[in-house]
């Protein structure tokens, strides 16, 4: 397969519950991270994580989105991956939607390199 057709394939959306966990994740081992307490493990550092435009399209074309900012989060096998969340033009994350339930519009599992 081609990279243009496994990145079309990849499905990239996560709960806002799974992003917020790597989120929270990320931010309690970052100390340990730059300490060095992870080592030399493997894939726990990226160079950088691919995203398909639909999946970057679902997340900007959001009711209110002005833009969007990438979160740091953790997976459950210690790598660092990148989450896209929309912001408003107060700056404010959406994750909400009108009737106070969570957003799915979180997008997650780019292509990671390495």
């Amino acid at each position: 397969m081609s990279f243009v057709t496994d990145l079309n394939q990849m499905n990239h959306n996560i709960t806002w519950q799974q992003a917020v966990t790597m989120v929270n994740l990320y931010n309690t081992q970052k100390a340990a991270i730059l300490s060095g307490a992870y080592g030399n493990a493997p894939g726990t550092l990226l160079d950088y994580e691919t995203f398909n435009l639909a999946s970057v399209q679902t997340v900007i074309v959001q009711s209110g989105a002005a833009g969007f900012r990438i979160y740091m989060g953790m997976d459950t096998l210690n790598r660092i991956r990148c989450i896209m969340v929309a912001a408003d033009a107060n700056g404010h994350d959406i994750i909400m939607d009108n009737g106070n339930n969570p957003l799915v519009m979180v997008e997650e599992v780019g292509q990671r390199y390495p």
